[in-house]
């Protein structure tokens, strides 16, 4: 995985050349010039996308480029660096690639990453995995036969009928390991690789027919599971909710639960994964690649003109004061509608040119509620994940403020936030708590308020959604490779997915190699 080690230019000889120019008596200019890149560019040639694959194999293109990058980013997985070669090739096929074909490299890559991670693919899918795997499947079939002619007069019926069962079921557990394996994404790998042999071809194409029909059947009978990479899903939980539908009388048990009881999950919609790849196909398109390191949420904080000091707003805070602002304007606008949206358009809108204006701005309020729900899970769930600060001790103290607000009063989640849209909040609510207390309930009611003002609903929504993808791609920088990869054991994360994207587009702290050498030339004059 690490390099070959890389001494650059020779200085001693270049020095000696020119001092010997030197003293033949010519006056010597040294000129520099950027080392280009197309050496890499041939050395990891990628299959094009008209290669031939065979008519049989899907996502052939997909399961090629993502394996070829797979051998550039493990490296990330071991805290390497890359270099500005592997930034550049990278860059130039995700800038052109669709939402649907670069989620699904990344799919497949951080499938690549779990079998390097937790599972023996390493000695499966090599030659020598191969061979015991049909070694093992042989010596069962034919002990099974050799039991079958052997004399068993001798045993009792018992237990040569266990031995039966037990023989076959050997047999079918053989059988059904190597399916699996068969429809591994490393073999789907093999039989997509391009070959000049149309002999082989022909054998690789056969050989992935009659394994898919044999797969497909399986999978259909519920033998075989599903062919997924991840759990495709966002956890989703809600402060605001949380609070107005339980009542525990202690704060510590209330976050204990809220931790394990008070969350779900939901499918990542396709909208969702075109606005994240839409998004950082802008900024890599912008000079500054290191974009992800910043915080785009600050500069929104301060347009809205609301905290006397948003540049020592912490990440944490950023979260929940957006989380709850997000729920507040949420219901706001949906009870102003006359019925309440239907959900299910949402997994297959996509966002076009071609898209009406309303249609846009109800789209991106879903996705900002989707986001804003997401990131407050990762907050209680998975804080590690998250730039460290005091997030717990933050939610906490607004969970109680939130209780002791509630009170008494049986409230929906939008009618607390109808009420909470109402309070007046001209004056800061730390000037009568001080900083003892962490809460940012009514901080996050005046960020509503300061949202509200946008004369459109479409540049209102548009504001927090920025808000919420400048805090997702800023936590996915800032994640350490460790922690995403002990994720993945857990199903995965859309953040790792993000991180993974955007270290694909160029934006990342582990690019350190900027561009290559400076190569000097002398000119003798």
């Amino acid at each position: 995985m690490v390099s070959k080690p890389d001494p650059g230019p020779n200085y001693a000889k270049f020095m000696d050349e020119l001092v010997s120019k030197e003293n033949e008596g010519y006056k010597v200019d040294v000129e520099k010039a950027i080392e280009s890149d197309s050496l890499t560019m041939a050395q990891n040639p990628l299959v094009p996308d008209d290669a031939h694959t065979g008519p049989v194999i899907q996502d052939a293109d997909i399961l090629q480029k993502a394996y070829h990058f797979f051998g550039t980013f493990k490296k990330l997985f071991a805290d390497l660096i890359l270099s500005f070669q592997d930034r550049e090739n990278s860059l130039s096929v995700f800038s052109c690639l669709s939402w649907d074909k670069a989620f699904g490299i990344i799919d497949v890559e951080l499938g690549l990453v779990y079998d390097l991670f937790y599972t023996k693919a390493l000695v499966l899918y090599s030659p020598l995995g191969g061979f015991f795997r049909m070694l093992s499947c042989s010596t069962t079939i034919a002990t099974f036969v050799a039991f079958l002619v052997i004399d068993k007069h001798a045993y009792p019926k018992t237990e040569v009928i266990i031995t039966y069962f037990l023989l076959i079921g050997a047999i079918f557990l053989e059988i059904y390991a190597i399916m699996i394996l068969l429809s591994s994404d490393m073999v789907m790998i093999w039989l997509s690789e391009d070959t000049t042999s149309p002999g082989l071809r022909k054998i690789k194409d056969s050989i992935f027919s009659c394994v898919s029909k044999i797969v497909e059947l399986l999978r259909y009978l519920h033998i075989v599971p599903a062919k997924t990479r991840w759990s495709n899903a966002m956890g989703q939980d809600n402060l605001l909710k949380s609070c107005v539908e339980s009542k525990p009388t202690c704060a510590k048990v209330y976050f204990y639960l809220d931790k394990y009881l008070f969350w779900n999950s939901v499918s990542i919609p396709n909208g969702l994964r075109a606005l994240i790849i839409d998004e950082l196909r802008a900024r890599a398109s912008s000079d500054d690649k290191r974009l992800g390191s910043c915080r785009g949420d600050k500069i929104l904080l301060k347009e809205v003109n609301c905290f006397d000091k948003s540049d020592d707003i912490e990440f944490d805070q950023s979260v929940l004061l957006w989380h709850i602002a997000t729920d507040i304007c949420y219901h706001t606008d949906v009870n102003e509608e006359p019925n309440r949206p239907d959900r299910t358009w949402l997994y297959d809108f996509i966002v076009n040119d071609e898209s009406c204006l309303e249609d846009k701005a109800k789209f991106i309020r879903e996705m900002s509620r989707y986001l804003s729900n997401y990131m407050i899970y990762l907050l209680i769930t998975s804080p590690f994940m998250l730039p460290s600060g005091i997030g717990q001790i933050r939610f906490q103290d607004t969970c109680a403020e939130a209780r002791e607000v509630f009170e008494g009063r049986k409230f929906s989640e939008p009618d607390a936030c109808r009420m909470l849209s109402k309070v007046d909040t001209r004056i800061s609510p730390s000037t009568l708590k001080g900083d003892r207390s962490k809460s940012l309930l009514f901080d996050a009611c005046r960020l509503a308020k300061s949202l509200e003002i946008e004369p459109l609903k479409a540049q209102k929504w548009e504001k927090i959604t920025q808000a919420w993808l400048d805090l997702l791609t800023f936590a996915a920088a800032q994640c350490r490779w460790n922690d995403h990869a002990e994720k993945l054991s857990q199903g995965g994360e859309l953040l790792t997915h993000v991180w993974l994207l955007m270290a694909h587009f160029g934006m990342t702290d582990d690019f350190q190699i900027s561009q290559g050498y400076m190569r000097a030339k002398l000119v003798a004059k």
